[in-house]
């Protein structure tokens, strides 16, 4: 999944079909910077192919190789303006989400998550995180809150790599590249760019919450269909398409959908692929795991 923009894409496209190994070079199916990228990250998986799940460990290392690529060839290509890489990537036993844009001074689009024993409807079309205890087995993590608790949701700072292992825990790592600042210096970002181009900041869902006491587009269970080895499951806005991998074994499930989300799942080989999402007019994000 893809909530974000490759900006200027048509000047290094040509830079990233040139990177794909032959296995990977026809399966993007379409033109969006969303599937080039998710190319570009299989290719740093040492057997893409792999049937069984990779190691959470691996996945971090592929996406963070991917985010690394992308900004050389905006580099070498002379592209200035920032692009905003919100990236969520599964094979149904972990989960890696990126909250990530390439500049020193503007904000990432927004991104957050929630976690808890159970995520539940208390009343008709309301839902609330339950933290009867310390051990997680719901985590859900959205561009956006999709609940009116606005305590039940953490925010992911920008530039920052969240994992969710096979266990549910979940992990945050600060990505550090020439586009990092101190966490204390994050007031500094601004919120302008991620905006202007259609996607909201953290800021704004703060402000927005704070003046009318409710989460944004708070709703619906959300909608996925299942596939792979056991059901998905992803709590999301009302109506949302998306796709899911279940995971395998102790059997929880993880899977993207969103309001303006469209999956695909072309049947490619390859088992991430079949968690594969774009979301390209951008407004809402979502990935659940339930275990």
């Amino acid at each position: 999944m893809h909530n974000g923009q490759i900006s200027s894409f048509h000047l290094i496209k040509r830079r990233v079909l040139a990177s794909l190994p032959d296995e990977l070079f026809l399966l993007p199916q379409g033109h969006t910077d969303s599937e080039y990228a998710f190319a570009v990250f299989l290719s740093h998986l040492r057997d893409p192919e792999r049937r069984g799940a990779f190691s959470w460990t691996e996945l971090r290392d592929a996406m963070l190789a991917t985010i690394r690529d992308f900004n050389r060839w905006a580099k070498e290509a002379g592209v200035a303006e920032p692009s905003l890489m919100n990236f969520c990537v599964t094979d149904g036993s972990s989960v890696v989400c990126t909250r990530y844009v390439s500049s020193r001074t503007e904000e990432a689009a927004s991104l957050y998550f929630s976690s808890g024993e159970s995520f539940y409807e208390h009343r008709p079309g309301a839902y609330r995180m339950v933290k009867a205890n310390k051990r997680e087995k719901v985590i859900v993590v959205a561009s956006e809150p999709l609940t009116f608790e606005k305590a039940d949701w953490l925010e992911i700072r920008t530039n920052t790599l969240l994992c969710i292992t096979p266990k549910m825990n979940v992990l945050q790592e600060r990505i550090v590249d020439e586009y990092a600042i101190p966490y204390d210096c994050a007031s500094s970002r601004s919120p302008g760019f991620a905006l202007s181009a259609g996607f909201p900041s953290n800021a704004s869902v703060d402000r927005e919450l704070s003046s009318q006491g409710l989460g944004v587009g708070a709703g619906g269970a959300g909608a996925g269909a299942g596939a792979g080895t056991g059901p998905g499951t992803g709590p999301g806005p009302t109506a949302g398409a998306g796709a899911a991998a279940g995971g395998g074994g102790g059997g929880g499930g993880v899977g993207v959908g969103g309001g303006l989300a469209h999956a695909h799942q072309h049947g490619h080989p390859h088992p991430l692929a079949r968690a594969h999402a774009h979301n390209h007019n951008h407004k809402r994000a979502t990935v659940g795991g339930v275990r």
